[in-house]
């Protein structure tokens, strides 16, 4: 069974203002890479509805996104630095997804953290998916440093496992990803370079509905997912996401007819938040 991030053409989509920007990601045409099949997915842990959150008491500006939701920072959103960001971390647990209406559908929901990707050109990023293949759940990590293609991790995972992801730039276009499955004591660390010229202008924590042949995949059905110890290192300083150092915005996923499909709560404590499912 082929992960859908190892199988598809990934593009991004952000709404920039009113104009939508996509950037087109070359993913693999093949199965999976270096890392391990994944293995049969254990029992769908029920989803229980979480009608109310601890938010901030002021809401922050919120941008539009036909396929990500979560949080992003940048040094200011009117002309945000070049080469500013150097770390963005986070710990979540891989949600259970439900797969008893997928059928023989594909939907996917991707995690990650990631530098650059808001308004720019390049990404990278590492996270976790809960997907829903011929109506099975998948779980799996991967790590994307485009121009390349995004490669599955040599990793086991399963719905609830508690994840650290980090990625930080080491200098001369290098990076280093990476991911800890704190329940089951794995870890991959990975320091990667680019050919690519990279903005470093924006870091990201985000739950994505991949793209396949220009079309939006459906976004899995997965319970609320928690970013914890959010952290980013800008200019030398690091700090939650809300800091007076740096601008932070929300993103909520909108479908193009305007169906709410997920958002983020406020952020608790600085550096924390909830991202809520709300529709395929």
């Amino acid at each position: 069974m082929c992960p859908i991030r190892r199988c598809l053409m990934k593009e991004r989509y952000v709404i920039v203002g009113a104009v939508i920007v996509a950037v087109f990601l070359a993913g693999c045409t093949g199965g999976p890479g270096p890392g391990m099949p994944t293995p049969p997915p254990p029992s769908l842990t029920p989803i229980v509805p979480v009608t109310t959150f601890p938010t901030l008491p002021v809401t922050p500006p919120e941008n539009i996104s036909v396929n990500w939701a979560g949080y992003v920072v940048e040094t200011t959103f009117e002309y945000p630095d070049k080469n500013a960001i150097e770390a963005v971390e986070a710990v979540w647990n891989v949600p259970a997804v439900n797969c008893s209406s997928a059928e023989r559908k594909e939907y996917s929901s991707a995690f990650w953290v990631g530098i650059d990707g808001f308004s720019s050109g390049s990404v990278e990023q590492i996270g976790t998916d809960s997907d829903c293949i011929r109506g099975s759940a998948v779980y799996y990590a991967w790590y994307e440093l485009y121009p390349r293609d995004s490669v599955t991790l040599d990793l086991v995972i399963t719905s609830g496992d508690e994840i650290h992801a980090k990625v930080m730039y080491l200098g001369d276009r290098q990076f280093m990803f990476s991911l800890t499955d704190i329940t089951s004591n794995q870890s991959v660390y990975l320091n990667e370079t680019t050919t690519t010229t990279v903005e470093r202008n924006s870091a990201e924590w985000i739950a994505e509905a991949p793209v396949y042949r220009h079309q939006i995949l459906p976004l899995s059905e997965f319970g609320p997912v928690e970013f914890m110890n959010v952290s980013v290192t800008v200019n030398g300083t690091t700090g939650p996401i809300i800091s007076d150092q740096w601008e932070y915005r929300s993103i909520v996923m909108e479908a193009p007819d305007g169906t709410l499909k997920a958002f983020p709560t406020g952020v608790v404590n600085e550096n924390r938040f909830t991202i809520i499912w709300e529709h395929r």
